[in-house]
């Protein structure tokens, strides 16, 4: 199973943005994938035959509260 996460790019020194990184859920400290978009990371997952989880900021927000 991949999991796709979301970084806030506020908080990293020259992020333009937020991005998305995929990892293997059995080896979570190799980055499998880079994306600028969501869409790109899913597009990723997908073309993978894999299954896959989506890990939001907003998601995280709801559960733990405002950073």
């Amino acid at each position: 199973m991949l999991n796709i996460y979301e970084f806030d790019g506020s908080v990293q020194p020259g992020a333009k943005g937020n991005h998305y990184e995929v990892y293997d859920e059995d080896k979570v400290i190799d980055l499998l994938f880079y994306a600028e978009t969501l869409d790109e990371a899913v597009k990723f997952c997908y073309a993978s035959g894999n299954n896959f989880t989506v890990n939001t900021l907003e998601a995280w927000e709801k559960e733990y509260g405002e950073m």
